[in-house]
């Protein structure tokens, strides 16, 4: 049988729908036509979206022609969408659908990127977007069971709470914990599944709407009563082991807009624009890196940078070239250089300046804005939007030129990186889970001896270098340096529960009460002699080791305001170096810091940035410089503008 060969699509509006025919045996031969049709389509149709998997296409697919006198043609697709086209097809009637390897030539790089602005028109114009997750199995099944259970928990609280400002909460207490934590356990597996990471699913799912079913093997259920079970996981404690998988969901939701689950009540409202997008979803996989871009431009629509150009769909375009174009057009556009403040991927391949974001890679470092937390610090440390952003980028791409004053401080001790190298869309085991808690304890522990900040230094007065530095440094107050450690980790913000409570000074001291103690543990193992209170705190830290480590609960720790801040200090700090300056500041900085490096601050840069030196020419008057990333420093002098308007201010290119 011939290749089935794609005519020109006939107009700019066009698209291409397939209707896939009948068969009451699962394994018959897949059978179909094509047909275009102008947008909007006045046929009812199902988007499908789905993983592609393994590029091999070793299924074939028969394509019918428009008059039976023609031979029927073939098609090669995927192992995956065999298998989703099997578990879709009706048994009596034939369905239309739109499949993105089937309605779209993928052979043709100019018709892929003319097709991608009209991605909204179909999901937004299809009856039904159906997300295939994957064939049945047992465990698959027994998934989807535990989403219309604990779906329907999440229902019957939601309910009950009526007239409260929350739903949440109480929405594990009509099944027992154990029983939430099974059924959790099953839902956190199924979201292992590959559909969950791919970067083209938020588009489909955000434009989708409340249209949206999931489907693994013949099972079903609605995309709300998928996200609904996710809050049970979060509330219960299951998914303490793969928050992040759990994270994708309620991240992928938010892209629904009004049509959103509200389940993190703490949650900002989800920014829109091109740069936010891409910093929020930068943990998604794609088949084609350009994709990382290219995928969530439609969910951007309102933000004229989506309009240059230079970031419209173009698959002839290289990868680093789609990078290099889409920072140049969002400098442009938002007359902001705050995407020098990305944060830095390791292990980047792609030859890129340094001022260029890596989208290819995942990070999981946050930006210093983009943390859970509902209580923002604001931060200037030089003039913004509005005061006009002066830079220049070279004939070659390759240099930007920007305005920058030196931060006159010289750091004298960096501590440890807290970095994690496990994927953050894997469920950890128990044992691994604890594991990581201790290593990170561990560099908790030499952060807390780079600043001197053990509980019986908290009341000195921060810095400790003498009065001079104080004046400049220190917030009003005379802070000590306990609430000074505290911010420095949290990068100045504090956080309050959903009810309001401010709690956050009293999580730390739980949390320092907890740290105490595992240092205690470990120098117990050394031998000495102790005090009472050393005793009482070690005996704490005992049983709280020993309740994480035999029931794997949240719930079951003495100190919960100690895990509470534990688990905010790690979704701020993974990434990054606790650092001390000669004069005594504390600091946040990435994780490529080094001894010798510059601090500057940028007009058009909402935090310190950190430089190294790249090149400099014998008599000194070229130098590059190299962006290492973005840090925060506990001082309103830097913070707040003060060191900005002291100058002076000169040009700095960054290669």
């Amino acid at each position: 049988m011939d290749e089935y060969i794609y005519d020109k699509l006939p107009r700019r509006l066009a698209i291409r729908l397939m209707t896939l025919l009948p068969s009451r045996n699962h394994h018959s031969p897949l059978l179909c036509s094509i047909s275009p049709l102008e947008l909007p389509p006045k046929t009812s149709f199902i988007a499908l979206s789905y993983c592609w998997g393994v590029p091999n296409k070793s299924h074939m697919l028969t394509v019918l022609q428009s008059s039976a006198a023609l031979p029927s043609r073939c098609l090669r697709i995927t192992h995956n969408l065999d298998k989703a086209l099997r578990d879709l097809r009706d048994q009596h009637s034939p369905r239309t659908l739109w499949v993105d390897a089937i309605c779209i030539n993928q052979a043709d790089n100019a018709e892929k990127s003319s097709q991608i602005p009209l991605m909204p028109q179909i999901y937004q114009g299809a009856s039904e977007v159906i997300a295939w997750l994957g064939e049945a199995s047992p465990d698959a099944d027994a998934a989807m069971s535990a989403v219309a259970v604990l779906s329907q928990e999440w229902t019957k609280e939601e309910a009950a709470s009526q007239g409260r400002n929350h739903a949440g909460p109480a929405g594990a207490a009509r099944m027992s914990s154990t029983e939430a934590f099974t059924y959790s356990e099953k839902v956190l597996k199924l979201l292992q599944q590959p559909w969950f990471r791919r970067v083209w699913i938020v588009q489909e799912v955000g434009m989708g709407g409340n249209r949206v079913t999931i489907q693994c093997g013949g099972k079903t259920a609605r995309w709300d009563e998928l996200v609904q079970a996710c809050g049970i996981a979060l509330l219960c404690g299951a998914a303490r082991y793969s928050p992040v998988i759990s994270d994708f969901v309620i991240m992928i939701d938010a892209a629904r807009g009004k049509d959103a689950c509200d389940i993190y009540e703490r949650r900002q409202e989800a920014s829109v624009d091109l740069l936010s997008l891409l910093c929020r979803y930068r943990q998604f996989d794609a088949t084609n890196a350009r994709d990382k871009v290219f995928a969530l431009l439609n969910l951007a629509a309102d933000d004229p940078i989506t309009q240059d150009t230079r970031v419209l769909p173009d698959y002839s375009k290289g990868v680093a070239l789609v990078y290099l174009d889409a920072a140049i057009a969002i400098m442009e556009g938002t007359t902001s250089l705050n995407i020098l403040r990305v944060p830095i991927a390791e292990r980047c391949t792609l030859q890129l300046p340094s001022w260029v974001p890596d989208w290819s890679r995942a990070c999981l470092t946050m930006s210093l804005d983009a943390t859970a937390f509902n209580t923002r610090a604001e931060f200037q440390p030089s003039p913004q939007v509005g005061d006009g952003i002066p830079f220049g980028v070279s004939a070659d791409q390759s240099q930007l030129t920007i305005r920058v004053v030196h931060c006159p401080i010289s750091i004298k001790t960096v501590g440890p990186a807290l970095t994690r190298t496990d994927r953050p869309d894997t469920q950890m085991e128990i044992s691994d889970f604890n594991q990581r808690c201790r290593t990170e304890a561990d560099i908790i522990l030499k952060w807390e001896d780079i600043a001197d900040a053990q509980p019986r230094q908290h009341s000195k007065p921060y810095p400790c270098t003498g009065s001079a530095a104080q004046q400049d440094h220190a917030t009003a107050g005379h802070e000590t340096v306990g609430d000074a450690y505290r911010r420095t980790l949290l990068f100045g913000r504090e956080y309050t529960l959903a009810d309001g409570r401010e709690t956050c000074n009293g999580d730390f001291r739980a949390w320092v009460d907890l740290l105490a103690g595992l240092r205690w543990l470990r120098h117990f193992s050394l031998g000495g002699f102790y005090t009472l209170g050393q005793l009482e705190l070690g005996w704490r830290a005992v049983k709280n080791v020993l309740a994480g480590a035999l029931f794997g609960s949240r719930e079951e720790l003495e100190y919960g305001g100690a895990a509470r801040f534990a688990d905010e200090l790690a979704a701020a700090a993974v990434g990054r170096r606790f650092f001390v300056t000669e004069d005594g500041v504390f600091g946040m900085g990435p994780a490529g810091l080094e001894m010798g490096d510059t601090l500057v601050l940028v007009r058009g840069v909402n935090v310190p940035l950190v430089v190294r030196r790249a090149f400099s020419s014998p008599n000194g008057a070229e130098t590059t410089w190299r962006l290492v990333g973005d840090c925060y420093m506990h001082s309103e002098r830097i913070m707040q503008g003060r060191l900005w308007r002291e100058g002076p201010e000169h040009d700095m290119i960054l290669v």
